[in-house]
């Protein structure tokens, strides 16, 4: 039978007459709660990529740019243009975000290289994210 812990007054704090028990969990069964670490160095399929991989090198071909929109930073308090563009490959597709400068460079058909990327997830969607330390290279332009 589970009993209440006593909690005393002392002043502002109040006390618990007992340890909190830590739990133990094998790192297989929850290798860390959030953003897991993974990190890639050779070039992925983008069936491959997972929620919270970073460190993502990937070629891919351009299929869609939306149309750009702002949002306002309430961090910065800036007013950035964003855009959603889909990517493919032979295996599968993505959404990935373009920023600023980047929505004017990416067009419809181009094959680009993502180096340094990461993954997340945004309303159950994965996106592929460029970042401060990645960068997006054009290999070839169509016309």
């Amino acid at each position: 039978m589970h009993r209440k812990p006593e909690r005393r007054f002392k002043g502002k704090k109040f006390k618990r007459d007992f340890k909190p028990v830590k739990m133990f969990y094998p790192k297989k069964v929850f290798p860390k709660l959030g953003r897991p670490n993974v990190e890639v160095d050779k070039a992925l399929k983008i069936s491959d990529l997972a929620t919270g991989m970073r460190s993502i090198n990937i070629k891919a071909k351009v299929i869609e740019v939306s149309e750009p929109r702002e949002v306002f930073s309430r961090k910065s308090g800036r007013l950035s243009r964003v855009a959603t563009a889909v990517v493919a490959d032979e295996s599968g597709k993505i959404n990935l975000s373009l920023w600023n400068e980047q929505i004017g460079r990416v067009k419809v058909n181009d094959v680009i290289q993502i180096t340094n990327g990461y993954v997340t997830e945004f309303r159950g969607v994965k996106h592929l994210n460029i970042g401060r330390f990645g960068s997006l290279t054009i290999l070839k332009e169509e016309e």
